[in-house]
């Protein structure tokens, strides 16, 4: 039997981090949590559903940002637009998702 093993474009960094997310260009803002992060995307368990396809704004709550443990996180983004690429439900807390988001690429 074959050895299955995840092959990624890029490495992911874990690290927990509150966020606030939301449908972009409306006013649903959830809270959630980062779980892990690469320079492509994002993993996170979210407060609310998002589908796949949408364009969502994250970004990350309070004063996070300047927290020290953030500073080195490689390829985090505090603040981002991203596509929806899959959503399930947590297993444990069906009431909460799991969210795995791609950045959208910068136009500059």
């Amino acid at each position: 039997m074959k050895e299955s093993t995840e092959k990624r474009e890029n490495n992911r960094y874990s690290h927990e981090a509150p966020v606030l997310c939301a449908n972009f260009n409306m006013s649903n803002w959830t809270s959630g949590r980062i779980v892990n992060c690469s320079q492509k995307g994002m993993h996170l368990v979210s407060s609310g559903i998002f589908y796949p396809g949408a364009s969502v704004i994250i970004r990350i709550k309070n004063d996070s940002a300047r927290s020290e443990g953030l500073k080195n996180v490689k390829d985090l983004r505090h603040m981002t637009i991203a596509e929806v690429r899959w959503c399930k439900p947590v297993s444990d807390h069906p009431s909460d998702y799991e969210v795995g988001v791609k950045y959208y690429d910068p136009w500059y």
